[in-house]
């Protein structure tokens, strides 16, 4: 029985192992079969290919938040393209919808800021190559500066020589300078805190000063969710404990001491012109691109300087907008666009056409300036958005709203 079952076992495993045939017919079948897979997938992406390349010709780029000059300037940059359309639109201020942005457009320049940190989530990345051309501090995957403006205190030279002072030896020296010029000029200090945006600003610019690029991100956030100015005011900004109120007190200290108008908070571009024209204030405050619309008879009289810092041993950021790019979609025609916005020969125009820093390492600055601005951004820890941009830059009643409860704070004794 052994024997037998042995023999059969066998004959079974010769079976087994004999090879499977398949008939020619069923062979051509199968290789007919995935030849006109392969076809088939090949002309889906093909055709995809080709539909990309359709769909990449019409470039849809959105403008929010810029100026008419501009936004002509960033259109006159487009490259030279065959068969490629360049559609423009400007977004109205009070008419920027995430949605539409993300499902209608290519391309969005704005300032850095809000809008563009609600888009980035989903961007295109910023190809690497771009990237490259400019400062580590500047770069960020998902945004491409194109220029830098930045919130200055610019101090009078002749004014400083004579008395032998440099306030870019930080924020105590900066105050020994406004006491001692008291006796030469009105108003040490001024600034046109009037302007919702210049009066955030410099609030920022303190805070930052006082407990560098950590406290003031913390000061960011805070904004971006606690809108009531109440509560605000005493929440701890960094470990030592930096707050809104301690800022604000050094500020409304300062025209008791005679260091600054006592009303600077309601102060105009046109005051700051007049006191800076007479001769009338030692330092000012302001955005560099409202201190380029002065006279250059007047402004040649002042140089700008670095924020000066109370706290030097923390990691401390420049608080400058950024003129950014956001790559929405993939259109390979944006990137085009972009890499052309970035070369060193348009850069060189844009600075000279704006009076704005360029980013590129290399570009031609419109003065030294601006070119101080471009090594400012890149010798700091981060390029920062002013609080106007990164918390408020959809909602401009909320931010008159809080720059009021900041004069009503300044003016009670």
């Amino acid at each position: 029985m052994g024997k037998k079952a042995t023999k059969k076992s066998k004959a079974k495993n010769k079976e087994m192992k004999k090879p499977l045939k398949l008939k020619k017919s069923t062979i051509i079948t199968i290789i007919a079969a995935l030849a006109l897979l392969v076809i088939i997938s090949g002309i889906f992406i093909i055709r995809a290919a080709v539909q990309k390349n359709i769909n990449d010709r019409t470039v849809r780029i959105a403008f929010y938040g810029l100026s008419d000059n501009l936004c002509t300037l960033i259109q006159e940059q487009a490259p030279q393209l065959d068969e490629v359309i360049f559609s423009f639109d400007k977004i109205a201020e009070d008419d920027a919808d995430i949605d539409i942005l993300n499902k209608k457009y290519d391309m969005l320049f704005s300032w850095k800021g809000e809008i563009a940190d609600s888009i980035a989530s989903s961007a295109h990345d910023i190809p690497s190559k771009l990237l490259e051309r400019i400062p580590r501090s500047l770069r960020n995957k998902k945004y491409m500066p194109i220029l830098l403006d930045y919130f200055e205190i610019a101090f009078e030279t002749s004014l400083a020589n004579e008395l032998g002072y440099n306030i870019e030896n930080g924020y105590n020296s900066f105050q020994k300078y406004l006491e001692v010029t008291k006796s030469h000029v009105f108003s040490p200090f001024f600034a046109n805190g009037g302007d919702d945006r210049i009066l955030l600003a410099l609030t920022g610019c303190m805070i930052e000063s006082f407990g560098g690029l950590p406290a003031y991100e913390k000061f960011i956030e805070l904004l971006k969710t606690e809108r009531d100015f109440n509560t605000l005011l005493d929440e701890r900004l960094d470990n030592e404990g930096l707050t809104l109120r301690k800022v604000l007190d050094e500020l409304k200290a300062m025209p008791k001491d005679g260091k600054t108008h006592p009303e600077w908070y309601n102060g105009k571009n046109q005051d700051l012109f007049y006191f800076a024209k007479s001769k009338q204030i030692a330092a000012y405050f302001t955005l560099l691109s409202e201190h380029r619309n002065f006279d250059y008879e007047v402004v040649r009289n002042f140089d700008s300087v670095y924020f000066p810092k109370r706290k030097p041993k923390v990691n401390h950021g420049l608080i400058a907008p950024q003129l950014s790019c956001v790559l929405i979609s993939n259109n390979f025609n944006a990137e085009k666009y972009l890499k052309n916005l970035t070369e060193l020969d348009v850069q060189s125009k844009l600075s000279n056409k704006t009076k704005l820093a360029p980013v590129h390492y290399h570009a031609e600055c419109f003065d030294r300036q601006a070119d101080d601005l471009r090594y400012w951004a890149a010798a700091n820890a981060g390029v920062m958005s002013d609080p106007a941009l990164a918390a408020f830059q959809r909602d401009k009643d909320a931010m008159t709203a809080f720059a009021s409860e900041i004069r009503n704070y300044l003016r009670m004794r």
